[in-house]
Formats: C-alpha cells, structure tokens, sequence
C-alpha cells in the first residue's frame, strides 16, 4: 500500500483546529490590506484636509499634511475593523441596440434579392452620373 505524502500529512488538522483557522475571531493579529485613494488638499485657513475618493464621510482636517494622513488611516482602520470587505459583482444587463430586432427580418422574403439588386443598380447610377458631373465641371 502506498504511503501518504508527508507533506499532505502536516497539513492534515482536526476539526476543531480547522473551525479555529476559520474563524477570525481566533486570530486577533489577522490583517489584511486595502489600497484607497485619497485627495490631499491645502485649506484656505492654513489646514490639511484628506477626504478618501468616493467616499466623502471619511474627511478629516489637521493641521499638516502628516498627521491628516494618519488621522484618516485611523478613522478608516476603525471603521473596516468593525465589518467585512469584500468584493461585489454585480450584472448589468446592456440594453438592446434599438435596430437589432430589425435583423434579419427579410431574409426569408423572396424580394429581398431583388431588392439588393434594385439598390444595387440605383448605387451605380448615382456613381456614374457623379463621375460624368465631375469630369464636366471645368
């Protein structure tokens, strides 16, 4: 019988830890990162001012541009740590282009040959006498 890879074995936990790495109460020191953008921007009364884009509740107002950054960090870091981030997809059906249900509507006529040809003939008409109005302007 062949044996278990060893490390496959390491990896092996019990339910109960598994339940525990789950869970992030278990790990107080977990953390993860989350790039924002944010508008740093000098106030006319001397102050700094950093507003997190798309999201103009997170603004704070210091009086230098350091500790601006961190009192929105801050701010921030308590506000995530109190809930979850996570990514959203969300469908966004496109609305039908307004000819498309005039697609093929023809295709099973039996004039829509003769048609084509019609528009066909009438196209080279127009080219020929454009041609013969250009070549008889001076």
């Amino acid at each position: 019988m062949p044996t278990q890879d060893h490390r496959y074995q390491s990896q092996q936990r019990s339910p109960s830890t598994r339940k525990q790495a789950m869970n992030p109460a278990s790990h107080p020191t977990l953390t993860q990162k989350l790039a924002l953008n944010i508008l740093i921007k000098d106030e006319q009364d001397g102050q700094v001012s950093a507003t997190v884009l798309g999201l103009p509740e997170y603004r704070v107002l210091r009086s230098d541009r350091t500790s601006a950054i961190a009192e929105l960090q801050q701010k921030l870091a308590h506000a995530l740590s109190e809930g979850e981030v996570m990514a959203l997809e969300v469908e966004i059906s496109k609305p039908e282009h307004p000819w498309q249900r005039f697609a093929g509507m023809y295709q099973d006529s039996e004039l829509f040959e003769s048609v084509l040809e019609n528009i066909a003939t009438q196209r080279q008409l127009f080219n020929e006498q454009t041609a013969q109005a250009e070549d008889t302007t001076p």
